[in-house]
């Protein structure tokens, strides 16, 4: 049977990671408007999700090349809909049904929706597993957010770093998935999408004809 690495149900390294993917970047922004010191300001946070696997946010930071900046509220609860909406729509509702629904690809950029019709769609949904005899127990369900902001203190990218471990019942046993990885929300035309992303899953049970998979692909400026 696979088991997962302990690092990645770990939230410190997470953290790090999505920082660590944020940083080129940041490099990006400071080499085209100068300034700025890599200030950061981070929170804690308690946010009320609809959430069907009891969906966590357990932070919020940003880090700044300009001045301090905190997580706005707003895009803060406009993207924990979108993360929870990847979620029941990628996740939860394959394991019920087997299928995706088409609401999945109002939350990617045109771009990157794209790929969910290519090879990085079993990396990014868990389409096609065997369907639920019962329900999902999660051991893990969280998720941090992790933005950068330029040198007017205004934030340009965000990481959604992701963290899920699901057990549930299906025929002839246990279905494990294991989910983690990053969604980058920019903002396009006034709405923040999936961009880009660095997604990893791993499956095991019986019936599982894909047990692992990874995608990653760079927003475009």
């Amino acid at each position: 049977a696979w088991h997962p690495d302990p690092p990645m149900s770990s939230t410190p390294a997470r953290a790090r990671a999505a920082t660590a993917l944020l940083a080129v970047f940041l490099v990006s922004v400071a080499a085209c408007g100068g300034g700025g010191g890599g200030k950061a300001k981070a929170a804690t946070t308690t946010v009320k999700i609809n959430s069907s696997v009891a969906l966590r946010l357990l932070n919020t930071g940003v880090a700044s090349i300009g001045p301090d900046t905190a997580f706005p509220n707003d895009l803060r609860d406009t993207l924990t809909k979108s993360v929870n909406q990847y979620v029941e729509s990628a996740v939860v509702a394959p394991l019920r049904s087997g299928a995706v629904p088409p609401e999945l690809a109002g939350i990617f950029t045109a771009g990157a929706g794209a790929k969910l019709s290519g090879p990085d769609r079993p990396a990014l949904t868990d389409e096609g597993v065997p369907t639920l005899t019962g329900s999902i127990t999660p051991a893990t369900a969280a998720f941090s957010l992790h933005g950068l902001a330029d040198k007017a203190g205004e934030i340009v990218l965000v990481a959604a770093a992701l963290d899920l471990d699901l057990h549930a019942p299906v025929a002839g046993g246990d279905l494990h998935v294991v989910r983690t990885g990053d969604l980058l929300f920019a903002n396009e035309g006034g709405s923040w999408r999936v961009a880009g992303y660095d997604m990893t899953v791993q499956r095991d049970g019986p019936g599982v004809q894909v047990a692992a998979g990874h995608a990653t692909r760079a927003p475009t400026a």
